[in-house]
């Protein structure tokens, strides 16, 4: 895109091995006129110590009266592979976790549940 300059993000939880951020961006729009509206989707990362950034999940920004009728729908996105990935050897406790709560992992309050879960047990050590 050309863009050149400072990208913000929100520390959700820091671990020892991992970071996880978010950034929210315009959704784009189906239909006619401008390609941006006021839809937002978030999007959840995964930044190792070295810098190296993974997407985890993609989720659509709820805000009350400020979606546009003829915008596309975000479909909730969770990259479980990517969680197993920084998760390692603990991803077992972590999914038996995840069914004994019934988390929803594409929901993010649900996957936060999960990583303080996660950071618990980092913690434990």
């Amino acid at each position: 895109s050309g863009f050149v300059g400072a990208v913000l993000f929100e520390i959700i939880m820091e671990m020892n091995a991992f970071v996880v951020v978010s950034r929210q961006y315009p959704a784009s729009r189906v239909g006619k006129g401008s390609s941006q509206n006021d839809n937002l989707l978030e999007r959840i990362y995964v930044v190792d110590h070295k810098g190296n950034v993974e997407l985890l999940s993609t989720l659509p920004v709820v805000r009350r009266g400020k979606s546009k009728p003829d915008a596309r729908p975000v479909e909730p996105f969770l990259d479980q592979a990517v969680l197993k990935k920084f998760v390692g050897p603990k991803w077992k406790m972590v999914k038996a976790h995840v069914k004994e709560k019934r988390l929803q992992l594409k929901r993010k309050p649900d996957l936060i549940k999960a990583l303080e879960f996660y950071h618990k047990l980092e913690l434990a050590e």
